[in-house]
């Protein structure tokens, strides 16, 4: 377990590629894009003669942004009633986003969705039988990769009954359970300390719930006799804000509450231990395939931490951090973080030893640090073609989707 995992970026869009590529989201196509060139882990592991499959539902992971590549099965599931999503679709394509009875309506969606099949995401226990029939039928035969990507910890948070009971008592209502997602996607400032309270509590009841599902998976590899010779890996593309530096949700600027994720690694010869060094999920594709006995495709940037992986020393590495388009970046040792928005004023410079909840911003104070950083990014931005924006022309069904989501242009 790693206890200084970070992503390499504070959203879906940012910290994706770095996740599946080991390489930057600006590396080799738009941000939020893997061009053709990217150097998927998938595509590293079918050549070897593994066998791929990917399921998730998270409209930022789909075909235009590349994700298939590689994958001998690549499945989107999502649930629901289209005809429902089609009336909600109607109703925001009228009315005003910020009027009194656009969020009424769309209240009224989330609570239907709450009592039948129509989700915005496909729950983890989809996801997980999809997983688990597949591994039945096929996990016996030559190697596989698979990528299994839950949406439950992510808003609108609505974790099943059963779940919620075991750690909430009185339970939340439903119509409760709507208004806190709603009030914290429309009107974040009006959050009481009751509203966080509770609001982390469904955020606590989905993870539980993920977890649980989770545990499905690695139960069907035990009986399916291959848990002993598979790697497991356990990890997230980006955390959520709960009001932390004034924010809720996965905003641009990559703080800890954002950033720090959690990375679980189980397998062969693997024993149980806890690490305090740093890692990036940039790191994390080269690592899986040094793992199997595979090299690193030359054109991801992250390198290898199996060493670390066995509880050995690697070299002290700065985690980069890319996103709102482009625009903002990060960088972060154990010690230090560095936020800046480029060609811009705005820099923030945070001792993380000393204020791990970056409230002290000592910009003026530490120039040849921020120096420092900031050459490590002015390289990667000369490395690099920073012109190209990302242009996807998303069908009206999947802007509805990332908008139940809670996205926002990141």
């Amino acid at each position: 377990m790693f206890q200084q995992a970070v992503a390499n970026g504070p959203n879906t869009t940012a910290s994706f590629p770095s996740i599946l590529t080991g390489a930057h989201s600006l590396t080799y196509g738009p941000y939020g894009v893997c061009g053709d060139r990217s150097p998927f882990l998938s595509q590293e592991l079918r050549d070897a003669g593994y066998r791929t499959i990917g399921y998730h539902s998270n409209p930022h992971l789909g075909v235009k942004q590349g994700y298939p590549t590689g994958f001998d099965l690549f499945e989107d599931l999502v649930e629901g009633d289209k005809s429902v999503a089609t009336a909600k679709d109607r109703v925001d394509g009228i009315l005003p986003t910020n009027s009194t009875l656009y969020r009424l309506l769309r209240r009224a969606y989330h609570y239907f969705s709450m009592t039948t099949s129509n989700e915005a995401y496909a729950r983890a226990d989809t996801i997980s039988d999809n997983a688990i029939h597949w591994i039945s039928e096929n996990g016996d035969e030559r190697p596989f990769f698979a990528w299994l990507h839950y949406m439950d910890v992510h808003y609108p948070f609505q974790p099943p009954t059963d779940i919620l009971d075991e750690i909430s008592s009185p339970n939340l209502s439903k119509r409760r359970i709507v208004n806190l997602n709603g009030k914290m996607q429309e009107r974040p400032e009006k959050m009481t300390e009751k509203d966080l309270e509770d609001l982390q509590t469904l955020y606590d009841a989905e993870i539980r719930y993920t977890d649980r599902q989770i545990g499905r998976v690695i139960d069907a590899l035990e009986e399916n006799n291959i848990l002993d010779s598979t790697f497991v890996i356990v990890t997230a593309d980006h955390g959520e804000a709960f009001g932390e530096h004034g924010r809720f949700g996965h905003h641009p600027y990559p703080y800890e509450e954002l950033l720090r994720v959690p990375l679980i690694i189980a397998g062969p010869s693997i024993e149980p231990t806890t690490s305090s060094q740093q890692v990036s999920l940039l790191d994390l594709a080269p690592t899986i395939l040094d793992l199997v006995g595979l090299e690193p495709s030359e054109k991801m940037e992250g390198e290898s931490f199996t060493p670390a992986v066995f509880d050995e020393k690697i070299d002290d590495r700065t985690a980069m951090s890319i996103s709102d388009n482009g625009e903002v970046f990060g960088c972060r040792t154990t010690e230090w973080k560095y936020i800046t928005r480029w060609n811009d004023d705005e820099a923030y410079l945070y001792d993380l030893s000393s204020d791990p909840v970056e409230s002290r911003n000592l910009y003026g104070e530490y120039p040849e640090i921020v120096n420092h950083f900031e050459s490590l990014i002015e390289e990667y931005r000369n490395g690099i073609d920073t012109a190209s924006e990302t242009n996807i022309d998303h069908s009206s069904e999947v802007q509805q989707r990332l908008a139940d989501l809670g996205y926002v242009d990141e």
